[in-house]
């Protein structure tokens, strides 16, 4: 952990070659680890990207772990399996997860160019979007939100017409929880600048940020 000017900056020990771990060692031990060190490895393993073994212990957590587990291993299978089988993987995981808690699993479909992934994200916008609990006012983050704003986005990435969801975006950009509101407002301007220009930003955390965080896989 890193604090400076009262920031505080976590570097993960995967990143700065402190650390290591190979899938046999992974396999090995999993059944020992405490439901925090796995959710822990999980959230880092990111940072192995390009290790050799990579694949097998994204597939070995696919397998053996559970859904607050392969939330933190969803990008990285998005961006490490060949396409047909990281959908495949990630629509498993969708399916075995609760509405609500699926924003990573829809983050990491969209960065998936599969014929299957914008039918899959475009059905959870379908599901979310009629229900009352996505947008109820809560005093952190309204999750089923966050999972909406995390499909239309992944929806937009994958072709979708943002005509199509321009109505669902203005909802979104004034919901009732600031943190969904600006959530909103960050990650879907740059597809409806005519929606949201007039929206102000309330602190620099909250600019538009229009870089995804790994370019989509092809199939």
């Amino acid at each position: 952990m890193c604090i400076r000017d009262r920031a505080v900056a976590i570097v993960s020990r995967f990143e700065d070659g402190s650390a290591s771990i190979t899938y046999d060692e992974l396999a090995n031990g999993w059944a020992t680890w405490s439901e925090y060190d796995r959710i822990d490895f999980c959230q880092n393993c990111t940072w192995l990207r390009g290790q050799p073994d990579l694949p097998d212990i994204l597939r070995f957590i696919a397998a053996h772990g559970d859904p607050s587990e392969w939330s933190g291993v969803a990008v990285p299978i998005a961006y490490t399996l060949p396409a047909a089988e990281a959908f495949a993987t990630l629509e498993k995981m969708f399916e075995a997860s609760v509405i609500g808690t699926r924003s990573n699993l829809v983050q990491a479909i969209g960065l998936v160019e599969h014929a299957g992934s914008l039918e899959l994200v475009v059905a959870d916008i379908r599901a979310l979007a009629p229900l009352e609990a996505t947008w109820h006012a809560d005093d952190f983050v309204n999750w089923h939100a966050s999972e909406l704003i995390c499909a239309v986005h992944s929806a937009l990435n994958l072709g979708a017409d943002a005509a199509d969801y321009t109505d669902l975006v203005r909802r979104l950009a004034s919901h009732p929880s600031p943190a969904n509101a600006a959530g909103a407002r960050r990650d879907l301007c740059r597809h409806y600048p005519e929606v949201l220009a007039s929206t102000k930003f309330d602190s620099e955390s909250e600019l538009p940020s229009n870089v995804l965080p790994f370019e989509p896989r092809r199939p």
